[in-house]
């Protein structure tokens, strides 16, 4: 996942594509000890949690990478200071 994020998210998001809220629907509506309104709560949670699976990726990602130019950028600001008390 962190080699590839944009390939994973594409991955998951094909996998879970395959999962629209009317095949939910059928699932759930066969369950006698729920309602239409718990049937459509359920199915809004799953597919809430869906997107947010499929965003992780990219959030990881985004995050590795801001901190990885926040370290360089820390790195020369210590090597500028160091050089400029030095000389």
């Amino acid at each position: 996942m962190l080699n590839d994020p944009k390939a994973e998210a594409s991955a998951l998001q094909s996998r879970f594509s395959q999962i629209d809220r009317e095949t939910l629907v059928k699932l759930l509506s066969q369950r006698d000890d729920l309602t239409e309104e718990q049937v459509n709560q359920a199915i809004d949670q799953v597919q809430s949690a869906i997107r947010s699976l499929v965003k992780a990726p990219r959030r990881l990602a985004s995050r590795a990478q801001k901190q990885a130019v926040d370290f360089e950028s820390n790195q020369k600001s210590l090597w500028s200071m160091f050089l400029n008390r030095t000389l």
